[in-house]
């Protein structure tokens, strides 16, 4: 008869199947198919050429439609969460973890 003794497993015996091993293996495979593309097609004469006429106006404009929408998410989570829980402060609803 099995004791509770013979059915726990120690965390240090544990080892993860070897079919969630591959798995992961097999994740990084479109990784590497994306970046060696990226780099076998890219020619870097002709990037830095063109990073020279890009308008850094526009990283601008991306950091502050980043900004509005980070406020927007905030604000929605604190309407929202008014109708479940009255006590959310208006300014923990904007915290970044």
């Amino acid at each position: 008869m099995l004791s509770c003794d013979d059915i726990i497993v120690s965390q240090d015996t544990y080892r993860e199947p070897a079919s969630e091993i591959q798995r992961e293996r097999l994740d990084d495979i479109p990784l590497l198919l994306g970046l060696s593309f990226l780099l076998f097609r890219s020619s870097l004469p002709e990037s830095y050429e063109l990073l020279k006429q890009f308008k850094f106006k526009y990283i601008f404009f991306a950091i502050a439609l980043n900004g509005i929408d980070w406020l927007v998410g905030g604000l929605r989570i604190w309407v929202l969460s008014g109708a479940v829980h009255k006590e959310l402060k208006f300014s923990s609803s904007f915290k970044v973890y």
